[in-house]
Formats: C-alpha cells, structure tokens, sequence
C-alpha cells in the first residue's frame, strides 16, 4: 500500500496555495530526496497561446525553490505536441512558457524542452511488463537526475481523466511515443451535423482532413491525435470511445513505466485537484471549473495518487469526474493498467498534512 499525502487548498487564495505546496513537498520527502548538485526536471505544462494554464509559474516555483535550497539545479520540462501548436517545437515551446512565466528571472529557473528540437530527441525503452516492443521516451525523461512531476488534474477528451499518469506517459514521451500510443484512436466525420467550417482541416498536424461539401478523413494519413473533436463545435467529429480510450490509456500506463523504470524513487508526483476543468490545458478554452477546489495531492506512486484524486473528487462532489466531463468514458482503464504491469498500487494511505 502506498502513501499518499493531501493538503486541502483553493487557488482563491494564491499565497495560502504556495505554503500548501511547500508543506506537501516537505511532507512528501522532497526536501531530503534531492541530492546537491542533482539536475531536477520539474514537469510542467506552460498552457497554449491565448491564456496561462492554471498551473503557473506560482505553483511550480515553489518546487524549483524547494530543490534549490537543498544545493540540486532545478529546470522545468515538457515535450512537442503532435498537434499545430507554438508547442509543436523547442523553439516556439521555450518562447511561449518564457511569456508565461516559465523563466529564471520570474520563476528561478530556466526552461528546457524535453525531448528535442522537434520532439525526436528519444530513448527506446524494453519493459517486459508492457510487450516485445520498445516504448519511445523523451531523452531527457531518462536524463534529469530527479523528477517532480506536477500535473493539474482535469477531464480529457480522450482518457476522460488527465492526471500524474497521463503528465508521465503522454507528457514525457516523444513525438514517435505519442503517434504509437493514438495509433488506434480515428475519428470520423458525422456527414449530416458537419457545416464544412474547415476548422478541423485547420488544426489537423497529419493534413489528413480535406473539406468540400463535408469534411472528409483520410484514415491512412491520420495519427488519431483528436485535434479535429477538440476544435469542432458543432459536434460533427465521432470517436469509437470505448474501444479507443480503452487501448489509449493503457498505452498511456505503458509509457509512464518505461519512463519511471528502474528508478521510481527517483520521481516525486503531485496531483494538483484546484480549478478542475472537463477539458486538459492542451486547450486554450478547457471551460470554466467544475467543482469547488479540493487541494493537492503527491506521492512516489503515481497510480496511487491519481486514484486518490478521483476518489476525492467523487467523495467531496458526491459524483465522479465522468459524471462532471466525460460521461461515455472509464477513465480507470490506465490506473488497471498501471497495476497490472507494476507502475504502482491503486491501494493507498491517505495521510492530511495542514
């Protein structure tokens, strides 16, 4: 069983959330698990253009200051999207988490793409547990010396739940990782809702969808990445949810075990259950909170400590998150998955610090 440790808080009092952070990091080890002279990767998610995410620099920069004082260089991390993004490259993605806050003079430390130029920069990683297969992993996942892993838990489109395990599996794999783990995920088009507005052609990374009476979908050229269901708003994209998500999330669990493997301990997870929206940061609109703010969570288990956040979420709101996002799909096939294959434990030890 493992533990995981909770500190109520609520994003309406910023400095009171900061002091939260700080007493779970303490709490949870942090202080004396990183190492002086340690490169500390704290994993982020910098937003897209239009508006901050709500995990800013605030939150992460009590993480960057914590590793700091124990003598470890700290830096902040994440990886290429496969979708058109300013975070589809090293350059635009550095550029656009420095305008967010993401920076030495704002934050106390720098930011560092994770897995290259244009998301290629790679480790194939053989894990038993996961197939003959090697899973493809941002270098630096297998690089940074200490990891903590800060992941602001919503809804998803996909998973139906994004949280630790997704921030580790899809967030910290290359851009080879994310095409094999939405390899089976292909959208169509519902020909009678679709107004041929041309924005799912517009966003789609694989140029896969051509529009003329209808869109239409190239189902060889595309990489099942969702942008096309994300941007339309008429409802004309279709997923098969049940078979896709469910082979989604475990491809997900798969990943976060080639890329904790051999050195769990190594890695620090912190749910972070304030401002919980139905859609990921990946979206510049992810909707307005669902619920009141619950607090944060952190653990050296990441299935662990994303169990513990829907427990909590279902606990405090009297309904689980499918029931507030995304009713069609079981978000608990990856933390299944994760168990299964020796990622973590769903069973836990919920201790409060205050």
């Amino acid at each position: 069983m493992s533990t995981v440790w909770f500190t109520p808080a609520t994003a309406d009092t910023p400095e009171h959330c900061q002091k939260s952070m700080r007493t779970l990091l303490h709490a949870a080890g942090a202080a004396t698990a990183f190492r002086r002279g340690d490169l500390v990767a704290i994993k982020v998610h910098v937003g897209e253009t239009a508006k901050r995410p709500f995990l800013g620099r605030e939150l992460a920069a009590v993480a960057a200051r914590e590793a700091a004082s124990a003598g470890a260089h700290p830096f902040f991390t994440d990886t290429c999207v496969l979708y058109k993004s300013r975070r589809d490259d090293a350059v635009n993605h550095v550029t656009l988490a420095h305008e967010h806050g993401y920076s030495i003079e704002e934050a106390g430390a720098p930011f560092i793409v994770a897995d290259g130029l244009r998301g290629t920069d790679e480790e194939l990683i053989s894990v038993p547990a996961c197939g003959p297969h090697p899973v493809a992993v941002a270098g630096m996942a297998r690089r940074a010396d200490f990891f903590v892993v800060l992941a602001h838990a919503t809804g998803h489109l996909g998973t139906g739940f994004g949280g630790v395990m997704k921030s580790l599996g899809m967030g910290l794999s290359s851009r080879k990782g994310k095409l094999s783990m939405h390899s089976v995920s292909k959208p169509f088009i519902r020909k009678s809702t679709c107004i041929a507005c041309g924005e799912c052609a517009k966003w789609c990374p694989a140029d896969a969808i051509t529009v003329a009476a209808v869109a239409s979908i190239d189902v060889a050229a595309c990489t099942g990445c969702g942008e096309c269901l994300a941007m339309c708003r008429v409802g004309a994209v279709g997923f098969d949810w049940k078979a896709s998500s469910a082979s989604l999330q475990e491809r997900i669990a798969d990943h976060a075990l080639a890329v904790v493997s051999g050195r769990q301990d190594r890695f620090l997870h912190v749910s972070i259950a304030l401002r919980v929206t139905k859609d990921c940061d990946c979206l510049d609109d992810p909707g307005p909170p669902l619920f009141p703010d619950i607090g944060i969570l952190a653990s050296q288990d990441p299935v662990a400590v994303d169990q513990a956040t829907l427990d909590l979420i279902r606990d405090r709101t009297g309904r689980p998150l499918p029931a507030w996002s995304y009713p069609q799909i079981d978000p608990t096939h990856q933390l299944a998955r994760g168990e299964a294959i020796g990622l973590g434990s769903r069973s836990y030890l919920l201790t409060t610090v205050a």
